[in-house]
């Protein structure tokens, strides 16, 4: 995992298309841009997990 500390405004590229901007920074939590071509999928990491544990319950849930 790459780690980089940014400040508000700052951004980061990532392959040229996606855009990743620190647009705020208060009390502790971080609000973020992230500007991508309409094709690439954008998912918040809890749900994704939930996402992929549901999926499993439901498999064993059938085995």
């Amino acid at each position: 995992m790459l780690l980089l500390s940014r400040k508000e405004e700052d951004t980061i590229v990532i392959d040229k298309d996606i855009v990743v901007k620190v647009v705020k920074i208060e009390r502790g939590r971080v609000t973020i841009g992230i500007d991508a071509p309409d094709n690439v999928e954008i998912l918040r990491g809890e749900l994704l997990e939930r996402d992929s544990s549901t999926k499993h319950r439901i498999g064993k849930r059938h085995t």
